[in-house]
């Protein structure tokens, strides 16, 4: 692919996407996130071919044509439905759960009874895009919550685990386990009693 100069004097390389007129506004929308800090510019040519013009040096414009590329490969690897269930690559769980582990999200899924299945960098499941995102964004407001009183990764997790399949405040969980004795405090730092799967079913439970 060429390279021609602005008339502002920048480098300017253009890629050209073919996308389906009925997804074009949730492509350019998926795009943006994707795209965010490349220096780029978007238009329709004559046969409404999307044409994405990047900008900047030589190694910048290879950079953000290959986070171009793999935006395209994400959206339809996971516009792709198949018996019931979408796939998911997980770079873009990754990017889309800033501060959520990726370990987190899969269990939430399980743990709420939910298909789940990793192959490699994809995770399927019968979640839709927007199931994906308010689990996320309920995820990370609990870990923000508790964040201030609990330090510790895993103490932190297992707790929001209980507290996402219960309903349950995450702070209100967190005193129901110290009540339950299966995490306690030493000097400042919070410890698990038991393997955390037994404290998380005791929570819920109420075994």
């Amino acid at each position: 692919m060429g390279l021609i100069r602005s008339k502002e004097g920048n480098l300017r390389r253009s890629v050209v996407l073919m996308i389906d007129e009925e997804d074009r506004e949730d492509f350019l929308e998926f795009f943006e996130r994707a795209a965010s800090g490349l220096d780029y510019s978007y238009r329709l040519d004559e046969k409404g071919k999307l044409v994405i013009d990047i900008f900047g040096d030589k190694s910048s414009q290879r950079f953000a044509e290959r986070k171009i590329r793999n935006a395209y490969r994400n959206f339809y690897i996971m516009k792709d439905r198949k018996m019931g269930l979408r796939r998911y690559p997980v770079e873009v769980i990754a990017e889309l759960a800033a501060g959520v582990s990726i370990g987190l999200v899969e269990k939430s899924i399980k743990l709420k009874g939910r298909k789940l299945e990793r192959r490699k960098d994809v995770l399927i499941t019968d979640l839709e895009p927007d199931e994906i995102t308010d689990m996320i964004n309920e995820l990370r407001y609990s870990l923000d919550e508790i964040r201030p009183f609990v330090k510790q990764k895993m103490v932190r997790e297992v707790l929001v685990l209980a507290s996402f399949i219960s309903g349950v405040n995450v702070v209100d969980m967190m005193e129901k386990a110290i009540d339950l004795g299966l995490i306690e405090e030493v000097n400042g730092i919070y410890y698990l009693r038991k393997n955390p799967d037994e404290i998380i079913r005791m929570l819920v439970g109420g075994d």
